[in-house]
């Protein structure tokens, strides 16, 4: 199993604006239970590329364990 972890700018204020207009972004995940942060990644304006829409990581299940990819 894969989840794909994808930002987007979309909202009527924002049309054609892109993510380097947005300051410090990030994507981070939770455990929803005790409200831990499990991972946390930034994204710098070089990574944004005068995009509105990214993909930033990648949750991949094997067998008993979730794991983390960054994704390129």
């Amino acid at each position: 199993v894969k989840v794909m972890v994808v930002l987007s700018l979309y909202d009527e204020d924002h049309i054609g604006k892109t993510l380097t207009q947005v300051r410090d972004i990030f994507v981070r995940i939770v455990n929803a239970d005790d409200g831990l942060e499990l991972a946390r990644m930034a994204i710098s304006e070089e990574e944004c590329r005068d995009a509105n829409v990214m993909k930033t990581l990648c949750l991949v299940r094997e067998g008993p364990l979730w794991l983390l990819e960054g994704v390129a």
